[in-house]
């Protein structure tokens, strides 16, 4: 074949590019494609806030229990966020994708966040090319009661004590398992939907606000049978609804943490004896006030400690003058550099992400 010829054939037939792109700037106008089934999970009291459709059945899932005495099956739900990147489509090339895990201390606010900076951050990486997803979670209230839990999970305190372990915000191991549980599930459902997405499952990131980001600490460092396997289609009704993704992996790339710390990652650790703080962690990016009373200083200068004998990256932000709730995302890492832009940067590097 002659020169002229292969070159006619390139122009005709583009390279087709799976390595992920996206945008430094906001380039897309973004599609929202709200309330997605992801996933079912049991309440354990019947929750009266709209986001949670409840079985009406009166038949109870499973029996009840001191720690679960109204089990309730529910549907959990996701908003995706998609670039509308139109003629685009034809290029091949694979999108970077972004989890979102909203803050409350496990028991308040939803999807959209405390003030919706969830959505915010959501369409802030999907108008640069991202797919982002941010996801309705099981909580601990007095309305809710709680998810379900493994039974060496539910009624007892935290095992984090002090002053060995001084990270500030510490939740009971119930009031975790179902929020990681269902977090994770979600991350699984974004790979099972990777080829209609156009995802490149290689990387995909993700973020959280407080107990969001105390999340995003255990999806940096889990196993994958981490709040999964715990329970089976016995113990949990729910169980069929995330086992069909189960082959696929829960694990995130990069990760960054807008004020939070290891207390999922240690409890689990504690309950089970295992040392998940190791080589294979995915990188991660901490921000946290200078005036945060929720989250310590420890907390952050511990995880960055365990992530460096590792040999892991783990860098450290603090933002002055801000608290835990101003920290994000109006808060600035530098000047004319706010935290989500500085994030979105962040991430996109440690993704691989060829930023256009």
């Amino acid at each position: 074949m002659v020169r002229s010829q292969v070159l006619l054939l390139f122009l005709c037939f583009p390279v087709v590019r799976t390595d992920p792109v996206a945008h430094k700037n906001s380039v897309f106008p973004v599609l929202e494609l709200p309330e997605v089934l992801y996933a079912q999970g049991v309440q354990c009291k019947h929750d009266s806030m709209e986001r949670y459709d409840a079985h009406t059945s009166e038949e109870l899932p499973i029996p009840p229990t001191p720690s679960c005495p109204q089990p309730t099956v529910v549907n959990l739900t996701l908003d995706v966020y998609l670039p509308d990147d139109g003629p685009q489509n034809s290029t091949g090339n694979h999108r970077p994708a972004f989890v979102a895990i909203h803050s409350g201390g496990y028991a308040s606010n939803n999807e959209s966040g405390y003030k919706n900076e969830m959505r915010i951050a959501c369409e802030h990486f999907a108008s640069r090319g991202f797919v982002a997803i941010t996801m309705n979670y099981r909580l601990t209230n007095a309305a809710s009661g709680s998810g379900l839990a493994p039974a060496n999970w539910s009624g007892i305190p935290s095992p984090l004590k002090s002053p060995s372990w001084q990270g500030g915000f510490n939740p009971t191991p119930q009031r975790v398992y179902a929020a990681v549980r269902d977090t994770k599930a979600a991350i699984r459902w974004l790979r099972a939907h990777a080829a209609s997405l156009r995802i490149n499952t290689t990387a995909i990131g993700a973020g959280g606000w407080s107990a969001g980001a105390c999340t995003t600490v255990h999806l940096a460092t889990t196993e994958e049978w981490d709040f999964t396997t715990e329970m089976n289609a016995t113990t949990d009704p729910t169980f069929l609804s995330i086992s069909d993704n189960m082959h696929l992996s829960s694990k995130i790339k990069a990760g960054v943490v807008w004020a939070g710390n290891a207390a999922v990652t240690d409890m689990k650790d504690a309950l089970d004896g295992g040392q998940r703080f190791r080589a294979p962690n995915a990188p991660l990016a901490m921000y946290r006030g200078s005036d945060d009373t929720v989250m310590t200083p420890w907390a952050q200068l511990e995880v960055q400690r365990k992530f460096n004998a590792s040999g892991v990256r783990c860098d450290l932000h603090l933002i002055q003058g801000v608290g835990h709730s101003s920290l994000f995302p109006q808060g600035n890492v530098s000047a004319n550099m706010p935290v989500l832009n500085h994030s979105y940067l962040w991430l996109s590097r440690n993704l691989g992400v060829n930023l256009v």
